[in-house]
């Protein structure tokens, strides 16, 4: 095996960092959100609000699979 160039390594490395930190960063945005901030919604934006959870649950499903 041919040994890694350590700036490349670095940079694997940060934008490693980068994309924990960016779901750090989400985990405690949507820990924020309370069940009751949806109560005033209308129909339109409960629905579309559904929409982007089910976004979220397939982006979550394909980051699994990577991380596990």
């Amino acid at each position: 095996m041919l040994p890694i160039d350590s700036s490349i390594r670095g940079k694997r490395i940060l934008k490693e960092k980068k994309a924990l930190v960016r779901l750090e960063d989400i985990s405690e945005s949507l820990e924020s959100i309370k069940p009751e901030d949806f109560d005033e919604l209308n129909q339109d934006d409960f629905f579309e609000a559904k929409e982007v959870l089910k976004k979220i649950h397939a982006t979550l499903y394909n980051l699994r699979k990577v991380l596990n």
